[in-house]
């Protein structure tokens, strides 16, 4: 593993991650936590994503003819054994297509589902908040999904 750049490709991968390719975002997200300590099987993780990738280079973000509002959806996955950090995630669509979107490693350690859940819709909603400033002249007001009850009447209860 001397031989081969770990590091360059995550990076290049993080490059298209961020900028074209939301489908690759947890994968990439994965591997970079393995930057400093990369084993064979990162490398082989690393050449199915670009396989990946070249199996759908003729694919791309498709916007609808008909006008559709905004609409937000937000999850997390709850504790990872390993470390106990949750991932949360978001993305907004936009007549079809995402224009917005996150998964990223909770900072706290939480302790349950709902607390998990409300922290990932709250990052979703500061996100919600600067896309409807954004383009509010452009689109109607938006549609929000949650799948967790416990954390939709931690949100409704000002």
């Amino acid at each position: 593993m001397t031989n081969i750049p770990y590091q360059k490709v995550v990076g290049i991968l993080m490059y298209a991650a961020l900028g074209t390719h939301l489908d690759i975002v947890y994968s990439v997200q994965i591997l970079s936590r393995f930057s400093k300590n990369s084993g064979e099987i990162h490398w082989k993780v690393i050449k199915r994503v670009f396989h990946y990738l070249k199996d759908t280079q003729d694919l791309w973000l498709t916007y609808s003819s008909t006008r559709e509002e905004l609409a937000g959806f937000a999850d997390a996955d709850g504790n990872m054994v390993e470390d106990y950090y949750a991932i949360l995630g978001y993305a907004f669509i936009i007549n079809g297509s995402a224009v917005s979107w996150s998964a990223k490693c909770q900072e706290v350690v939480i302790l349950s589902t709902t607390e998990s859940e409300y922290i990932s819709t709250m990052y979703a909603a500061k996100e919600a908040i600067w896309l409807c400033l954004l383009i509010l002249h452009i689109l109607p007001p938006m549609t929000f999904f949650l799948d967790n009850k416990s954390a939709i009447a931690l949100v409704k209860d000002h």
